[in-house]
């Protein structure tokens, strides 16, 4: 007997957004599909066992201390029998691996005389033969080994059980007990709050997993003796938001209430499905032992009183998602809400989970027989781009298809567009029918109002289906003529990307698919795609560059991808017995030596040194002077050289490393909140809006978010400036390009609009790296929409165009008319001269456009100093017109427009003397010396 004592940790806990990196699902209205059969039991049932050899399945039916046996064949009811002798409520049951027994724990009801806790043992080949062996402290829960041997968890130790003969040796003790609550309790309570301990084995029995309040465990199984492995709660960043765990089938990893953990207990996913709300958490998990994936249902027992929004219906939702980083895949609306174990069958066709009226019946197998819905995957973000100067209708395809082998789904298209008049933004044809169905989505820009930028639109889709199928949006850009930049349309939500400076290739970070993209910087198309960790926050290359590492912010590792062969080398997970508690890295940099990361739990943040390829993680105590503790959230930039790092923290205060020294040489406070980019000059730092010098005094702060802008990228050009995207944060705009002065940081040399803004960060992370330089020179930027390329040059070109005058088109006179041609007299429309050779007259010329009160003007003739135009007929009174050039956009030229204005047609002609434009038969000029006279 191996006895342990439990040491106490601190409590940590993550503090980060929910929301920050999980994907999003439409809207949609709830029909008449949904999966699974209720199969309704009198009282409250805590565990489930499926007996696939005489198709059975047995229900722990905790509150009437009893087994009810349901047959698969009927979905009904057909026995029960008690598990123990005395007022007793069954916390948990297993069936061993040759379908002989069935072992179930009770939890005794101690009022007035203390009864004797027991383990009842069912002979399934005799149902009769039910033998209850007497146990000196509370069983809470049972699983089977491979040997056909129970492992039983009580109140003080971990147990070996044998069914045949009733015979029991502990196999560990645990020293502080397992917290438990005494019966009887006041209703009502459910059984989570009693029984809070549970475990559960591995398909092939060689593993047996289990959580308690106090602890996790996993027990390889081993003879003569096995091996525990035991972490407190109080060391994981987040402790489980209930008492389930589920083992997969070879044993590799299992889940503890909403945590995915490798069988010596590293964090490897922490999804933030479950929110933890309520004071009755209710949920469950279980694998699949073909596939692997993990089928899970979350939510609180609040949600299930008050009901759901449209997302969390009230009857509850199972998603099946990925059994490395517990990315969701598929949702679907089940009958009821699942408050326990799923228990998948051997071969993985069918489940039976605990739920709120007995159990539920899944047959996952017969999905494909209900009604399923499902966007196309390149279809999901369809994206439309406009011109300012040429908003003539899009139309595009979106193909609304069912997965392979499932029935056909009804659906019904809406959506909220902007709207300028009575006319809609955006419309389906057809608007509703049955998958599968191309639907050709018509986008009207002059519905959308007089806006510029990206807007993201919502379909709102209302099926029967099943399944909850992925957000599908319509997103229009609207791009003026100066807006820089090619879009490249990407779909995912693109956090970050890097340029590598000795590869023509970019990287880029998507948070809502959890992968990193890799494309080919020459051709810029992506070349191949790497799956990251639940909710990847930033990613950086090693000094030598032959790997990318990616920080996955809830999880306790970080993914690497070897870049010489382009293959994934693995995790490198944090040492969190050292550490002595849990930490999810989020943010990373490489200085001249290493690899430098950030990771949180607790009340802060730490910093760790990852050694490649070694993947060793070490933590130093201290660093320098102070010591090796900061804020909840910080960011890091690395100087060109890479012998300094800054340290800015969210709060204000900032640090800068030294990489010789390995030591914090400056520490400052005082400059308040700090978001956005981060970088670092020639000798200046960049930390969100504050411009800071090499020794960390400030030297400036830019003014964004008094003109609703914030910060979101960072990166040096090949000339040496600097260069600093902004993106609006108001509704629809567009984003903008800063190039600084790197003589003097605080002053931007100008600024271009980009044809796209950067992306919105996700709530809860302060800082972002959207811009990157690549190694010929040309920029790249993540946006809302894919990413925007740019020339080295892209700022190059003749500055705003200058209006001095608009004239009557005719004469010339300054009176114009509604409807009337005029020209527009300035500087800097174009290079050369071009003019309309058809009707109707084009609304783009020469890479020029007219704007008046924001209605695009017919062009008849551009030129560099000339612009000739047809006002639109209703323009009347004061009226603000602009020029828009590839360059810029002029400043307002305010026009008196009058309902009427005549005018003759002038022409030069001798001596510059202006006559009517008259001309001969021959085409001559009617004058005075050659006049017109009549036959």
């Amino acid at each position: 007997m191996r006895k342990l004592t439990l040491v106490s940790v601190q409590t940590v806990a993550l503090v980060a957004s929910l929301l920050a990196a999980t994907v999003s699902w439409a809207h949609t209205t709830e029909g008449d599909a949904k999966f699974g059969t209720q199969i309704t039991l009198p009282g409250i049932i805590n565990d489930v066992a499926v007996d696939e050899l005489r198709r059975l399945v047995y229900a722990a039916n905790f509150t009437a201390g009893r087994v009810d046996v349901v047959s698969m064949d009927t979905q009904q009811r057909i026995s029960s029998f008690p598990t123990s002798p005395q007022p007793a409520a069954t916390s948990g049951i297993a069936i061993s691996p040759n379908r002989q027994w069935l072992v179930a724990t009770s939890h005794p009801v101690t009022s007035g005389v203390p009864q004797q806790s027991s383990v009842t043992v069912v002979n399934l080949n005799d149902t009769s033969d039910r033998r209850h062996f007497a146990f000196t402290v509370q069983p809470l829960s049972v699983a089977f080994q491979a040997n056909n041997k129970a492992v039983i968890i009580t109140q003080t130790d971990l147990r070996e059980f044998d069914p045949v003969d009733g015979s029991a040796k502990v196999l560990f003790t645990f020293e502080n007990g397992v917290g438990s609550v005494i019966l009887p309790i006041a209703p009502p309570t459910l059984p989570r709050s009693i029984v809070e301990a549970n475990i559960s084995s591995s398909a092939d029995g060689r593993w047996v997993f289990g959580i308690t309040p106090e602890f996790v465990f996993s027990y390889r199984v081993m003879n003569p003796v096995g091996l525990l492995r035991l972490r407190l709660t109080s060391s994981l960043v987040n402790a489980p938001v209930f008492n389930q765990v589920s083992g997969s089938p070879d044993g590799s990893h299992f889940m503890a209430g909403q945590l995915l953990l490798s069988n010596d207990l590293q964090v490897i996913a922490d999804t933030p499905e479950a929110d933890g709300t309520g004071t009755d958490f209710v949920g469950g998990t279980g694998f699949n032992p073909v596939t692997g994936e993990l089928y899970a249902s979350f939510g609180s027992f609040n949600d299930i009183i008050a009901g759901g929004d449209d997302n969390h219906p009230r009857r509850g939702i199972m998603q099946v998602l990925d059994n490395e980083n517990l990315l969701v895949s598929s949702r679907v609306r089940l009958t009821e809400r699942i408050l326990g174990r799923i228990q998948p069958s051997g071969d993985g066709t069918y489940s039976y989970a605990v739920s709120e009226s007995g159990l539920l019946y899944l047959p996952v197998s017969d999905l494909g027989g209900l009604p399923q819905l499902e966007v196309n995957a390149a279809d999901r973000n369809l994206f439309f781009e406009f011109n300012f100067c040429s908003q003539f209708p899009i139309t595009k395809t979106l193909r609304i298809e069912s997965p392979e082998g499932s029935e056909s789904a009804a659906f019904s298209l809406t959506t909220d567009a902007f709207r300028s008049s009575d006319r809609p933004g955006v419309l389906f044809e057809p608007h509703d029918g049955f998958t599968p169905a191309d639907v050709q989505v018509t986008v009207d820009p002059g519905a959308l109002g007089p806006v510029q930028g990206t807007n993201a639109i919502e379909i709102r889709i209302e099926t029967n289906a099943v399944n909850v199928a992925q957000t599908a949006l319509v997103i229009t850009n609207v791009r003026d003529v100066d807006q820089k930049g090619t879009l490249h349309p990407v779909p995912g939500h693109l956090i970050q990307v890097l340029g590598d400076k000795f590869r023509d290739r970019f990287y880029v970070l998507d948070d809502l698919n959890f992968k990193v993209l890799v494309f080919d910087s020459n051709t810029m198309t992506q070349i191949a795609e790497f799956k990251t960790g639940n909710s990847p926050t930033w990613m950086t290359l090693s000094n030598d560059t032959a790997y990318l590492i990616v920080a996955n912010s809830r999880g306790e590792h970080v993914s690497i991808i070897e870049l010489n062969q382009l293959k994934s080398f693995g995790y490198a997970y944090m040492p969190w017995r050292l550490i002595g508690t849990g930490q999810y890295p989020y943010m990373l940099a490489t200085d001249a030596s290493r690899t430098i990361l950030a990771a949180r739990g607790g009340t802060g943040s730490k910093l760790h040194w990852l050694s490649l390829p070694a993947r060793v993680l070490s933590t130093p105590e201290t660093l320098g002077i102070f010591t090796n503790s900061f804020g909840s959230e910080l960011a890091f930039a690395t100087s060109a050289n890479g012998d300094y790092v800054l340290i800015a923290e969210s709060s204000g205060n900032v640090h800068l490393y030294e990489t010789a020294s390995k030591r914090i040489i400056i520490s400052r406070s005082g400059l308040g909140s700090i978001s956005g980019a981060i970088g670092a000059g020639s000798d200046f730092y960049m930390a969100g809006q504050f411009l800071l010098n090499a020794s960390l005094v400030p030297l400036g702060q830019f003014d964004d978010a008094t003109v609703n802008q914030q910060s979101s990228g960072f990166t040096i050009a090949e000339d040496g400036t600097g260069l600093r995207s902004i993106r609006p944060t108001s509704a629809v705009d567009t984003g903008v390009l800063q190039r600084i002065d790197p003589r003097d940081p605080t002053r931007v040399i100008g600024a271009t609009r980009l044809a796209e803004p950067p992306p919105a960060r996700n709530p809860g992370v302060n800082f972002s790296s959207t811009l990157s330089t690549l190694r010929d020179g040309r920029i790249v930027s993540t946006s809302s929409a894919g990413i925007v390329e740019l020339p080295a040059a892209f700022d190059s070109g003749l500055g705003n165009p200058r209006v001095e005058a608009i004239t009557n088109g005719a004469d010339f006179s300054p009176n114009s008319a509604t409807g009337g041609l005029i020209s527009i007299f300035g500087d800097r429309f174009a290079t050369t001269s071009a003019q309309a050779s058809a009707t109707p007259l084009p609304t783009e010329l020469n890479g020029a456009c007219v704007s008046a009160n924001g209605q695009i003007l017919p062009l008849l003739y551009v030129g560099p100093n000339q612009i000739n135009a047809q006002l639109k007929y209703g323009l009347q009174g004061n009226t603000a017109v602009q020029v828009h050039t590839t360059d810029g956009i002029s400043d307002i030229f305010v026009k008196d427009v009058r309902a009427t204005a005549p005018a003759i047609f002038g022409v030069s002609g001798p001596s510059n003397t202006r006559f009517p434009a008259i001309f001969r038969e021959d085409n001559t000029l009617a004058t005075l010396s050659n006049p017109i006279r009549t036959n």
